[in-house]
């Protein structure tokens, strides 16, 4: 298949089943999920020479924000397969304790994603995160995306100019990644 490459792991496997099964909706959302996912995994930067290092960081806000994407359209497909645990956004966690101290050292990521209008559920996420210091990642990911998707997130308000801070965005997209695929792998065994 061309362009096969960055797509989920068993995608081969889905597309086999997805000619055959009755649960077509599902099917269609697996197939969406699985072109986000690849888009993801294989942005490469955006071009924009007169904007300097503050490139790098809209670098990773916007392949974070595929990857949410991506995670999304599977929530979406995990629920019209009845896949129980993963049926809701806001049941889902990340749990990564390494993962979630280095992002807890970014304080310009903090005060930003704190003082943000974020919904009930955001917010109250977010607060556990870093005042309880419970290790769900996932609440800073959609966080982030949101921020950005509503425009108003900028990549130095975040401290992505710093290498440490970016490499803890980077390992976020990533940890989304690997949630994505091994959940990916539940929801075609459900078709």
């Amino acid at each position: 298949m061309p362009n096969a490459l960055n797509l989920p792991d068993r995608f081969g496997r889905f597309r086999r089943l997805a000619r055959s099964t009755s649960r077509t909706e599902a099917a269609f959302l697996l197939n969406r999920f699985a072109y986000r996912y690849r888009l993801a995994k294989d942005f490469d930067g955006i071009v924009a020479p007169n904007v300097g290092q503050t490139r790098l960081g809209y670098e990773l806000i916007i392949r974070l924000f595929l990857a949410y994407t991506a995670y999304e359209a599977l929530i979406s497909a995990a629920r019209k397969l009845r896949i129980k645990e993963l049926q809701y956004l806001s049941n889902n966690s990340i749990l990564n304790e390494a993962l979630a101290k280095a992002l807890r050292k970014n304080t310009q990521l903090k005060y930003y994603l704190l003082q943000y209008k974020h919904n009930d559920d955001a917010r109250e996420k977010l607060n556990t995160f870093y005042r309880t210091s419970h290790d769900d990642v996932l609440c800073i990911a959609y966080a982030v995306r949101n921020t950005f998707a509503h425009g108003d997130l900028t990549a130095s308000a975040i401290g992505l100019n710093k290498k440490t801070n970016r490499d803890s965005l980077e390992k976020l997209t990533e940890a989304i990644f690997a949630y994505c695929n091994d959940n990916f792998v539940r929801c075609i065994e459900r078709l």
